[in-house]
């Protein structure tokens, strides 16, 4: 075992190092991270963490949206003068846009809101985008058709409704899906 230590000591030593590592270095690993995802994407498979989201029965007048997907948009940084500060506002995508007031499905992790508000998520709410680092693009608002429904955080669903766009009302997400009913 003490033959270890010293081993443990410089992973340590490397992992608070990576913690401080240069933003080229965050960069790189954050393309090398994305480039996963798109060959993932080519080999036809879905970005979840859970795999048996094929195992929903989707509605068949639905298309399939995934968290890729909606990775189809890119962020500048732009002031509101009614919040006198800035924010991320989003420019889609064509390949997004062309799904704009389609009938969807997609599943992801729920977090309660207000009463009767929820907002579905590529990641749990550790890594979710208020908390984790996740970017915008991974979060979407629901407008539920059933508001009385209770969900609790980090509940895995799969809802369908129409994808809305959101790049005006800064008092919601970027994607909306509305009139959601769960799969």
């Amino acid at each position: 075992m003490s033959d270890h230590f010293p081993s443990i000591l410089v992973l340590v030593s490397l992992m608070l190092v990576g913690v401080a590592c240069s933003e080229a270095n965050q960069q790189r690993a954050k393309d090398d991270y994305l480039d996963s995802l798109v060959q993932a994407a080519s080999e036809d498979t879905l970005y979840s963490p859970v795999l048996d989201f094929q195992a929903e029965v989707p509605p068949k007048d639905a298309a399939k949206l995934t968290w890729f997907h909606l990775q189809d948009v890119k962020f500048e940084a732009k002031f509101y003068e009614e919040v006198n500060d800035y924010m991320l506002f989003p420019t889609f995508g064509d390949s997004i846009k062309s799904m704009e007031g389609q009938k969807v499905y997609i599943a992801g992790y729920i977090f309660p809101m207000d009463e009767g508000k929820f907002i579905l998520s590529a990641n749990p709410w550790a890594s979710c985008f208020f908390c984790g680092g996740s970017g915008p693009e991974s979060v979407m608002q629901l407008e539920l058709v059933d508001s009385d429904q209770e969900y609790y955080t980090d509940d895995w669903r799969a809802f369908s409704g129409v994808l809305k766009l959101n790049d005006t009302d800064i008092d919601k997400l970027n994607y909306i899906l509305e009139g959601a009913k769960q799969l």
